[in-house]
């Protein structure tokens, strides 16, 4: 299918399309894949939406060694976070440079306040 996608909306479109297709995969994944049986033994496709030689790839793909061991050095990476960033797109260093910038902004905005105070005593 081909859909007419404001351009303004099109990279919101394409980002969100990559979240939902990300998310599908982990879940295809995590719900479907046996690493205990062969590939051969999980041929047909769980979901009648998948494609059967897509499915046999993507197996293929995740059985792989270097797959695992890529998973592996992603897992023992992740382990070692000490905070998880969930905070969306922007980088922990941004976001406190905002917080800074505010926390400057509402200094000047309370001495501002309390000269107001002073000059109308």
């Amino acid at each position: 299918r081909k859909y007419d996608i404001p351009a303004y909306l099109k990279e919101w479109v394409m980002k969100d399309l990559d979240q939902k297709w990300r998310s599908w995969k982990y879940e295809l994944r995590n719900k479907y894949l046996n690493p205990t049986l062969k590939q051969n033994e999980q041929e047909i496709p769980p979901d009648p939406r998948v494609n059967v030689e897509q499915w046999k790839r993507v197996v293929q793909t995740w059985s792989s060694n270097s797959w695992k061991r890529y998973s592996d050095i992603n897992k023992k990476s992740k382990s070692h976070h000490k905070y998880f960033h969930c905070v969306g797109t922007k980088s922990f260093a941004n976001i406190n440079e905002e917080e800074i910038g505010l926390a400057e902004y509402v200094e000047l905005a309370q001495a501002r306040h309390q000269q107001v105070e002073l000059d109308d005593t």
